[in-house]
């Protein structure tokens, strides 16, 4: 049992490690958001990338995160990994952007999310390998709802966004990205954060860029839940 919870965890320090988390905090710089919430059609017949993998079924999507994330299909289950359901539209393209699953682990938060293939119609060419996925999380900023967190962004995601850390399913491109646990006002240093229980709802915004393009989501609130006592 022991060893293998030291392969799960040496699973998730080498994933920081391709993360190369950057991480600041900034107050509120008063930015309106760009982001609003619209419709748009299904985008399941979209070209993509040869190199970008596809899946068949939910379960497919579930053993891919798995596989780079060990622990979240046993962190679902149990309720650990929550589900904020959140979505934006994106200015002047058809897609959406999904906030799915937020699992926060010991070292990091998982912030898995999606959207619409049609992302790709931007791109120059669908028959050439891509090198980098044309959307991506580029910033996460949070300001406390009712808890005692201080105004704090997690940037230096947008590395993440690559081929091999995506999968498409059902008209939409499936990828994650990870943010160190939150900063609370008695626990400021990363050390100290990554053993202090959390459950509170954040407001929490995303930067995400488009082909070079940024916009910034609505903040919207997101329940992050950490209890050390079940860390598995």
């Amino acid at each position: 049992m022991k060893n293998k919870k030291l392969i799960k965890w040496a699973g998730i320090a080498s994933l920081l490690i391709i993360f190369a988390i950057a991480t600041q905090w900034s107050m509120d710089d008063g930015t309106k958001p760009m982001l609003t919430h619209e419709t748009s059609p299904a985008m399941a017949d979209i070209d993509i990338p040869d190199n970008v993998k596809k899946a068949e079924s939910k379960e497919e999507v579930m053993k891919f995160y798995e596989s780079l994330t060990p622990g979240i299909t046993k962190a679902k289950s149990l309720e650990i990994a929550t589900s904020p359901k959140q979505t934006y539209s994106i200015p002047e393209h058809e897609g959406k952007l999904y906030i799915n699953n937020v699992w926060y682990t010991r070292d990091v938060i998982f912030i898995y999310y999606s959207y619409d293939l049609s992302m790709f119609e931007a791109t120059d060419s669908k028959e050439e390998p891509i090198k980098k996925l044309p959307v991506g999380i580029a910033d996460v900023q949070m300001e406390a709802l009712d808890g005692d967190i201080p105004t704090q962004s997690f940037g230096g995601h947008l590395n993440t966004a690559r081929p091999e850390h995506s999968i498409a399913y059902n008209g939409k491109l499936h990828t994650f990205t990870a943010i160190p646990p939150i900063r609370q006002k008695d626990a400021g240093n990363f050390q100290r954060r990554r053993g202090v229980p959390f459950n509170q709802t954040v407001l929490t915004s995303f930067h995400v860029e488009v082909n070079d393009n940024r916009y910034k989501t609505d903040a919207s609130p997101i329940n992050f839940t950490y209890a050390p006592k079940k860390v598995f």
